[in-house]
């Protein structure tokens, strides 16, 4: 859910249309999940981290409670920056793929071999070995759709997502490059 979207449509929603009395009878929550589509289970059990966005105190500590055997990694904020956390670990991993593919294009140009030179970036424990192959356009469930969403929204507000619209232009094109390398290699294939 983009920013604003907890507090004024479904906060809202259920103030005008329950019969309870929120902060007596029920309180809300978000709990954003970080599950990929792969290994849900295992990203659920050996979570990085968890995020509980909320607008009042109390009912917030059952989730901690409920979460803390599985990380010590909690934060408690607002709806709206639980919201952004999302979106924003969301679009941080498609900058990271994009911004290897362009790596990646720069060495096809000179010549040089994209799989050393991701390894020999990969190894700094600061970046890690997630996303820096050459060649794998973002993909799955919530990459594209957030990063997207993420830029739309932040035109919404007046403000230029630069650096995503090139994240998302960069991915078209890599897009656009294993289509290419689908259709040469399934057209060798029906020629043997």
């Amino acid at each position: 859910m983009l920013p604003g979207t907890m507090r004024s449509v479904v906060v809202n929603y259920l103030e005008k249309n329950c019969t309870k009395k929120r902060g007596v009878d029920y309180d809300v929550v978000y709990n954003p999940e970080f599950l990929r589509q792969n290994s849900a289970l295992d990203d659920f059990f050996k979570p990085d981290r968890v995020i509980i966005g909320e607008d009042h105190n109390e009912f917030s500590k059952l989730f901690v409670e409920l979460y803390q055997p599985l990380t010590k990694n909690i934060i408690t904020t607002s709806f709206e920056a639980a919201e952004l956390i999302k979106y924003a670990s969301n679009c941080f991993l498609s900058l990271k793929i994009s911004f290897f593919n362009e790596i990646g294009l720069i060495c096809k140009h000179l010549g040089i071999d994209d799989k050393v030179v991701s390894t020999g970036v990969s190894l700094d424990k600061r970046i890690g070995k997630y996303g820096t192959e050459f060649g794998r356009p973002f993909d799955g469930m919530c990459l594209p759709k957030d990063t997207q969403a993420l830029a739309s929204f932040i035109k919404q507000n007046r403000i230029e997502p630069d650096l995503l619209e090139i994240v998302l232009n960069i991915n078209k094109k890599i897009e656009d490059l294993t289509s290419t390398r689908q259709l040469v290699s399934g057209a060798r294939e029906s020629h043997s």
